[in-house]
């Protein structure tokens, strides 16, 4: 057989993603599981969207940490191969989205990775680009399930390896696990939402008079804590 034959005949290697699960910020990840690998995203998109989620989520832990936070952390975080998060974190560094400082721990030198004005300047603009899309996507819930079934027996289809079902049911059970997170965001967020509007339908039932300030001042404090909800104190 010539080499023309071999080539048509070989099986597509399977895409092996090196992005990091969606952290648990105010969003998920859309209803859809990408080919085996438990660090993609499950939607299907470009090379470059993989990148662009991937320096997203690095750069709003670093966001979260203006002081700097050393590569470990950043693989404890997310579980990405070190060698793979060392050359995202060296191309993001070399882009000026992050700069390094070193210091000695414990008589242990340890590099901190520490986001710049630019890395967050662009930062903003994924956010911009990625977090609506998420948010939007989510709010259709998980796929029927004959859908899923279909989706998750096509996927058993291409595994290669032991590792590869492994990784992918990983996957699934991350998925599930951030959809969790938001739905519980989401039950918090509208149950303070609620017992503020008791409280403002209390407080406008024993005005003498219509005080518009006072209502419009009481609307903008609930909203305040409506967005403070999410926000996890031991993240930061």
């Amino acid at each position: 057989m010539n080499n023309s034959n071999q080539k048509r005949n070989e099986k597509p290697p399977i895409l092996q993603r090196d992005v990091p699960p969606v952290p648990s910020h105010h969003f998920g990840p859309p209803p859809f599981f990408a080919p085996p690998h438990h660090f993609a995203p499950p939607l299907p998109m470009t090379r470059e969207g993989f990148n662009e989620m991937k320096f997203m989520m690095i750069l709003m832990l670093l966001s979260d940490n203006p002081n700097g936070i050393t590569g470990y952390k950043i693989q404890k975080r997310f579980q990405i191969p070190r060698g793979n998060l060392l050359r995202t974190l060296d191309e993001l560094v070399e882009k000026k989205y992050l700069t390094t400082s070193e210091s000695v721990v414990e008589g242990r030198v340890n590099k901190f990775f520490i986001i710049t004005k630019r890395g967050k300047k662009y930062l903003g603009k994924l956010k911009k680009k990625w977090v609506t899309r998420f948010s939007m996507m989510t709010e259709m819930g998980p796929p029927s399930p004959e859908a899923l079934k279909t989706i998750i027996i096509e996927k058993i289809k291409e595994f290669e390896s032991k590792d590869d079902a492994v990784d992918f049911f990983r996957g699934i059970r991350s998925w599930m696990k951030n959809i969790l997170q938001h739905i519980n965001l989401k039950v918090r967020k509208i149950t303070r939402a609620k017992s503020d509007l008791d409280i403002i339908i209390e407080k406008v039932e024993k005005m003498g008079n219509l005080n518009k300030n006072e209502i419009i001042e009481m609307v903008t404090d609930s909203l305040k804590k409506f967005e403070e909800e999410g926000i996890d104190k031991n993240e930061k």
